[in-house]
């Protein structure tokens, strides 16, 4: 994550921290490895207008989004934190982001989770390491937040 902070500050990749993270950090505080898990998930999208060009149309609320990421779990029964999760699933949509960064694995990605959100809802899901290691197969992948279109 230190790296993909760098490209930040750098204006090669724009993070977001949608509100539930911040939320969830501020819930955790002092909770060792939770306060580090929800400090660094942030949200990447590279230089151009949110909105355009990317998956499927549509909103996809709260609601929906703990329907996929916790399928065995009934409505009434969804924890706290997988609301949280649920909210920032569907805030990333709603804002049409890139890629959802996640420590998260178990609620974001396993379980074939990952494949639903992309087929679904054109959201990709990665680890930071993920998309530290695509950038470093495609150079071009992060050039110009900041120039090569609207961030």
């Amino acid at each position: 994550m230190n790296r993909i902070e760098r490209w930040h500050a750098e204006g090669r990749v724009v993070l977001h921290t949608p509100p539930p993270v911040i939320r969830e950090a501020q819930t955790h505080r002092g909770a060792k490895g939770r306060t580090l898990y929800a400090g660094k998930a942030a949200v990447f999208r590279k230089g151009r207008r949110a909105g355009t060009g990317r998956g499927k149309e549509g909103t996809l609320d709260p609601g929906e989004a703990a329907a996929i990421l916790f399928p065995h779990t009934r409505p009434h029964a969804v924890t706290e934190s997988q609301r949280r999760d649920a909210e920032i699933l569907s805030a990333h949509h709603r804002l049409r982001h890139d890629v959802l960064l996640t420590l998260n694995s178990r609620h974001f990605i396993r379980g074939g989770r990952r494949e639903r959100l992309a087929r679904d809802f054109g959201i990709r899901v990665m680890t930071p390491a993920e998309l530290v290691a695509l950038a470093g197969r495609e150079p071009g992948l992060l050039a110009g937040a900041n120039g090569g279109g609207t961030a």
